[in-house]
C-alpha cells in the first residue's frame, strides 16, 4: 500500500512540475494555447510523451525576439545564450553578420564577459523526429534578422 501511495505521489509531483514547466515555456514564448492543451492528466510515460510532444510541436517554427550573447563555445558550434539558457544557432542573416560573428567566443560562466552580443529575430527549430523525450529534445534558434550586433573586443 505504501509503495503504491508513493508512486501516486511521485506521479502527482511529476505532473505538477511538468505543468509548471509548460506554463513557464508558454509564458516565455507567449503560447498560452499550448499550455491549455497540455493540461491533460499525466498518468504514465505515454501521456507525458504526448503532452510534451504537443508542446514542442506548438513551439516549432515560431518566431521570437532574442537579445543576448553569441559566439562559439564547444567544437566551434555557434550558440546564443541569455538568462534562459544556451541554444545552438543556425545563422541565416547573411554573409556580413556571419563575418562579424567570426571569432566571437561565448563565456558560459559569465555571459556579461562574452565579447559579442546580438539583438534580433529567430525562428525556433525543434527536432520533432527525435523520439527520446527522456534525454531531451534539441532546440535550435535560426537567427534570420539581426537588428544590432556588438563586438566589445573588435
Amino acid at each position: 500500500m505504501h509503495c503504491n501511495q508513493q508512486k501516486h505521489n511521485d506521479m502527482k509531483s511529476m505532473t505538477t512540475i511538468l505543468s509548471q514547466s509548460i506554463l513557464i515555456f508558454s509564458l516565455l514564448f507567449g503560447f498560452l494555447p499550448a499550455y491549455a492543451n497540455a493540461q491533460q492528466e499525466i498518468k504514465d510515460t505515454a501521456s507525458l510523451s504526448s503532452a510534451l510532444g504537443d508542446l514542442f510541436q506548438s513551439l516549432d517554427r515560431k518566431e521570437i525576439r532574442v537579445e543576448g550573447a553569441i559566439g562559439v563555445f564547444v567544437a566551434e558550434v555557434l550558440y546564443f545564450a541569455d538568462s534562459t539558457g544556451r541554444y545552438e544557432v543556425e545563422l541565416d542573416a547573411g554573409r556580413d553578420i556571419r563575418r562579424q560573428i567570426e571569432g566571437c567566443k561565448l563565456n558560459m560562466f559569465s555571459l556579461e564577459k562574452s565579447p559579442c552580443f546580438v539583438t534580433g529575430m529567430a525562428e525556433i527549430s525543434i527536432d520533432l523526429e527525435d523520439d527520446n523525450l527522456g534525454d531531451g529534445r534539441t532546440i535550435k534558434l535560426i537567427l534570420y534578422q539581426v537588428d544590432s550586433f556588438e563586438n566589445r573586443e573588435g
